[in-house]
């Protein structure tokens, strides 16, 4: 059996995702290429939170290690589906930054919102301030300003559990099996974030 996704102990187990810590780290360092040197993260919606997912704590931690690593600020707003909780994580996020704003919104449910409230509040996306989300590519070039994003690859990260499934088939073996795989992710930048600087 081979398991996509990450448990918290995953010792017995053939796993593989996407390395969200990774993700998290490549934002931020995106970001701060940029010229951002406090960047907000709308994180995901509360019921994600609160149980402590092991891929939101992986995408969290890799922000938090890049960004003391760079010497910028991360700060951690909440994040959600209603535009009131969405308002104010902003408010808080420009009231804590000098400089251009620059978010990461790896929830795909927020975006929209988020998006939205940046404008009624003269933003725009690429030119006044930098936001990162998470959508297929098709949907990230819909977008009135197409989308920056973080490639979370998992048609990569499905192509490669049936070829370990496969491998696992091949030899045969009714030992236990082992075995951790991280498929990294990439930034396909668009028109909503500043360019390095």
């Amino acid at each position: 059996m081979v398991l996509i996704g990450i448990p918290r102990d995953p010792s017995g187990l053939v796993c593989i995702d996407a390395d969200f810590e990774m993700a998290g780290e490549h934002c931020v360092r995106d970001l701060a290429a940029a010229g951002h040197s406090v960047i907000s993260v709308i994180d995901w919606q509360p019921a994600v939170m609160d149980r402590h997912v092991n891929y939101v704590d992986r995408f969290l931690h890799g922000t938090d290690v890049a960004a003391k690593a760079l010497g910028v600020t991360v700060l951690h707003l909440p994040g959600g589906t209603d535009r009131a909780t969405i308002s104010e994580s902003v408010d808080k996020a420009l009231a804590g930054t000098t400089g251009k704003p620059a978010f990461i919104a790896p929830d795909r449910t927020i975006q929209d919102i988020l998006r939205r409230d940046l404008s009624s509040r003269g933003l725009t996306l690429g030119l006044d301030v930098s936001v990162i989300g998470s959508a297929s590519p098709t949907l990230a070039e819909l977008q009135p300003i197409p989308l920056s994003t973080i490639d979370l690859r998992p048609a990569e990260v499905s192509r490669r559990a049936v070829k370990i499934m496969c491998q696992l088939l091949e030899t045969d073996s009714h030992g236990p099996h082992e075995s951790l795989e991280l498929v990294p992710t990439v930034i396909t930048h668009r028109s909503s974030t500043l360019r390095p600087q």
